[in-house]
């Protein structure tokens, strides 16, 4: 992948904002958030790589949500299982499928972003 791959470790709420600075005009293809548990975390985290995601194709995969009930059981999913519904209302971005494992307390998604215009 040479200079097309760039993995940056640290609070996304710092690091994706840094990034883009740093770096306008590039865009992202493939995303992967493993972020903050509250719901205003999450949605930064969403509304930041968002931002960054490529016009032309992009993929966003998104840690500790598609869990399975009952969630007070999996209190880790909460926050960015509600930020994934207030991104899917605006429109922002769309599902393209969900996983969960170990027994549901556990799930990843993949999605799609709506390119921001």
């Amino acid at each position: 992948m040479g200079q097309r791959l760039e993995v940056i470790k640290g609070d996304s709420a710092r690091t994706i904002a840094r990034w883009q600075e740093k770096r306008p005009k590039i865009r992202c293809n493939i995303m992967s958030v493993d972020g903050g548990h509250s719901l205003q975390n999450a949605l930064h985290d969403l509304q930041s790589f968002w931002l960054v995601a490529s016009p032309l194709f992009n993929l966003l995969f998104v840690d500790d949500t598609n869990c399975q009930p009952p969630m007070d059981q999996h209190p880790w999913c909460n926050g960015p299982q509600q930020a994934v519904q207030v991104m899917e209302r605006q429109g922002a971005i769309r599902t393209l499928m969900g996983f969960s494992e170990k027994g549901g307390s556990r799930g990843l998604t993949l999605f799609h972003t709506n390119y921001a215009t």
